[in-house]
């Protein structure tokens, strides 16, 4: 049986794309969580994570992206989330993370 997602590493110039295609539940999570930290590992001065693909994003995915954020953010790397579906964002708001869609890191905040 195939699985019912994908998850893709590609690199432009200083930016690093994670491409996220189907649904990203439960089931996804061990590639999600292994490409995240390929990601983190590379150290990227701007890293994508690109929901245009995604047909569901599950609350374990958002856990996993929350983490990437923080991690990201101490490395001073700017996330991007193009694309990132109403349930990303209805579960975004419902934690307070709003910051995460499509905005890149505040440097300042971190001050």
């Amino acid at each position: 049986m195939r699985p019912a997602h994908a998850i893709d590493l590609s690199a432009r110039r200083r930016l690093l794309i994670v491409r996220l295609t189907g649904e990203i539940d439960s089931a996804a999570m061990p590639d999600l969580r292994a490409a995240l930290a390929s990601a983190s590992r590379l150290s990227p001065p701007t890293l994508s994570l690109d929901f245009t693909a995604t047909t569901y994003v599950g609350l374990s995915a958002l856990g996993a992206l929350l983490v990437a954020r923080a991690t990201a953010m101490s490395a001073d790397v700017d996330v991007l989330t193009p694309g990132a579906p109403g349930s990303f964002r209805r579960l975004t708001e419902s934690t307070s993370w709003t910051g995460l869609i499509g905005r890149p890191a505040d440097p300042a905040a971190r001050s």
